[in-house]
Parts: C-alpha cells; structure tokens; sequence
C-alpha cells in the first residue's frame, strides 16, 4: 500500500476480495495512507474516505484524553467480602 505503484493499488481494489478490502481499510487509517491519489482511489472506487477516518480518529485521541479525569472522579464501588447471612448449623448428639 505504502510503496507499491497506484496502478497496483487501482488493481487490488478491482479484484481483491472483500476480506482485503477491509484489510487494505484498517491499513489505510492505521499506518495512514499518505498517497493522495490512492486515498482518492479509495474513495471513489469503494466510498471510504480516509480523510474523515482520520480525523474521527484523532477526535477520539482527544475524547480519550479527557475522559479519564472524568471517571477518575468518580468513586469506585466496594466489594463484599464477608457473609450475607449466618449459618446455623444443628448438630446431631451421636451416642
């Protein structure tokens, strides 16, 4: 994807699998795709765009950071670890 030629690239998204194609998603956000022809490619050959995916990613890096202040203050629930109840055994005289 990153260094191959767009001709290759055009052909894969012909005639690749559906597997690939989600591959070849997954790829293009992950590393990220940086070929503006292969990214025009993409988006009109199978309508992903992956300008949009990366910048929901990168507002989802943001959340992210401010998220957890949040949760932090907010107290953690305490578990039981003692007896609900209590147990009455009866014991049998053995004569």
């Amino acid at each position: 994807m990153l260094t191959g030629s767009l001709d290759a690239f055009l052909d894969c998204l012909d005639f690749a699998p559906i597997g690939v194609i989600d591959l070849i998603k997954t790829y293009a956000v992950a590393l990220p795709l940086s070929d503006y022809n292969k990214r025009q490619a993409l988006k009109e050959k199978i309508g992903f765009d992956v300008d949009a995916a990366l910048q929901h990613k990168q507002e989802e890096k943001e959340e992210e950071v401010a998220a957890p202040a949040k949760e932090s203050a907010r107290p953690r629930p305490v578990a039981n670890t003692g007896r609900r109840t209590n147990v009455n055994y009866k014991t049998a005289d053995i004569k």
